[in-house]
């Protein structure tokens, strides 16, 4: 069984790269850009090398592989300020299946609830109360170790646009991640494709908009450990891709780094920045609580 799942990926890695840059124009679902879990989301966004919870599904399914026990996690974001409070919401939810000789099994869920605008006519009077639309993604996700210290993983995603009640529209697409773990620190280096499969057909059946597509590459190492303490340092590179030229163009990228800190199993601290193009853009930060196999973070 483990041996059919593994072939059916790699079958699936090797011939499916045109079907990856498929289609051209502008990205549509948002939602695949809006990350999970506070933990990776204060780190900003460098987890792909970690990738040891059940978040993973979002950011590289690979990271599986590596998970200890079975798991669940559950996010909520009211973005409202990010999104001209429109109150627009986000949840994202994760559960994975550990089942020894055959790989962790993980199911996720996104929902991103894009709020309400009030409608005006030319004069300025109100015309009533517009929703702007949902976006949901399921996702099917499989990680596995293949080889001594490395591991493959899968997503295969079902994504569902709501602009109006009339407008609905669906698509598929599938990611694809690997991690490396060497034994010196526990130093690990991933490379994940997100979001390759087919275009929302927003214009007709014929036309659409393609996904997000990004190839990210990371690393995380354990800097400093002790009996009651640990830190972590990751970064990852993401580079959108419309095609294949535009994995050789050396613009349009941005590194995240951060770090993660645990005192005494209990108390977490974490730190992150993010860089576009060489330019800082941001900088987060966040803090978590773990008593035994409970954490809130």
């Amino acid at each position: 069984m483990r041996r059919l799942l593994q072939g059916v990926f790699i079958f699936f890695m090797l011939f499916s790269p045109a079907a990856a840059f498929a289609g051209a124009g502008t990205t549509a679902a948002s939602v695949l850009l809006l990350g999970g879990g506070s933990r990776a989301m204060a780190m900003e966004e460098a987890f792909s090398a970690i990738a040891d919870d059940p978040s993973a599904f979002y950011w590289n399914p690979a990271g599986l592989a590596f998970q200890k026990f079975s798991g669940s996690t559950f996010s909520y974001d009211q973005r409202g300020a990010a999104f001209n409070d429109f109150n627009a919401s986000y949840n994202l939810i994760g559960v994975t299946l550990k089942t020894g000789n055959l790989g962790t099994f993980g199911i996720g869920t996104q929902f991103f609830n894009k709020g309400e605008l009030p409608g005006t006519d030319d004069l300025g009077n109100p015309t009533g109360v517009y929703n702007l639309g949902t976006d949901y993604v399921v996702v099917l996700s499989y990680g596995d170790v293949i080889l001594n210290n490395f591991s493959f993983g899968a997503n295969l995603k079902y994504i569902e646009t709501k602009l109006t009640d009339q407008f609905r529209t669906v698509s598929l697409a599938a990611d694809l991640g690997v991690i490396y773990k060497f034994p010196y620190k526990d130093l690990k280096v991933s490379a994940v494709i997100q979001n390759f499969g087919d275009a929302i057909p927003i214009k007709d059946a014929y036309q659409g908009d393609s996904l997000p597509r990004n190839l990210k590459i990371g690393a995380s190492v354990k800097i400093f450990e002790n009996k009651n303490s640990v830190l972590v340092g990751a970064v990852d590179v993401n580079k959108a891709i419309k095609d294949l030229e535009d994995v050789k163009k050396t613009n349009n990228y941005t590194l995240s780094a951060g770090a993660e800190f645990v005192f005494g199993n209990v108390l977490i601290g974490r730190v992150g920045y993010f860089l576009k193009e060489g330019n800082l853009e941001g900088l987060t930060y966040g803090f978590g609580v773990r008593f035994r196999w409970l954490q809130i973070d």
